[in-house]
């Protein structure tokens, strides 16, 4: 299926500064999923280092489950 999300990152090399909205949209199944992410500045569009796009790989691991205790 389709999946999308939406980051604020916040970028910084200690002597300035940038914030960042990254919508994301790609594919994922089951505990899997590949987005592609574009990074818009808010601010300090001059920040140096990052990259304008991403490419995100997630996979995703399940807990154990531990029995839960009722109480009356």
């Amino acid at each position: 299926g389709m999946a999308m999300g939406l980051n604020l990152i916040y970028y910084t090399d200690f002597d300035q500064s940038s914030l960042r909205i990254r919508p994301e949209i790609g594919m994922g199944f089951g505990r899997f999923k590949v987005v592609y992410g574009y990074n818009i500045p808010l601010y300090n569009k001059a920040f140096e280092g990052i990259n304008k796009s991403n490419l995100g790989i997630a996979l995703l691991f399940g807990i154990k489950h531990l029995k839960t205790q009722t109480y009356h």
